[in-house]
């Protein structure tokens, strides 16, 4: 099957594809609520959060088994989204401390959004992913 290994796990670009379109929407979002109150940003990311990441999971799930392939290890779903809120709580700490020096601080938080989903995702992705597989004794 395209984009995935003879284990039924993603291929590395798909996994780095997957994360900068992630990063891309998650960075879009932010950017698109521009001076917007912090519970706003909050409740929109989240939302998108909630939106995305268990359909992909089982998008990702379906498509394995279609292909006669055993679906792989993923992140945890609870891990990504705490690993998503963490980021979500940071940006917001970023916006506060930015908005004392800067205008407008929600475009360089959405830039720092996408850059750190897109860069440090796949590198999260891995680490979780080696950490499930060696706890179920693979």
């Amino acid at each position: 099957m395209r984009g995935t290994s003879s284990r039924g796990q993603a291929s590395p670009n798909s996994v780095r594809i997957a994360y900068a379109v992630g990063g891309l929407l998650f960075g879009a979002a932010w950017a698109l609520g521009r001076g917007d109150p912090w519970w706003e940003h909050l409740v929109r990311v989240t939302v998108l959060l909630l939106a995305v990441v268990p359909p992909a999971q089982l998008l990702r799930r379906r498509q394995a088994r279609r292909g006669g392939a055993r679906p792989g290890r993923q992140v945890p779903i609870g891990r990504l989204v705490l690993a998503k809120l963490v980021l979500l709580a940071v940006a917001l700490a970023a916006g506060a401390l930015l908005g004392r020096y800067l205008a407008d601080p929600d475009l360089p938080v959405a830039a720092g959004i996408t850059l750190v989903v897109a860069f440090g995702g796949p590198r999260y992705h891995r680490r979780q992913t080696e950490r499930a597989r060696v706890a179920s004794g693979e």
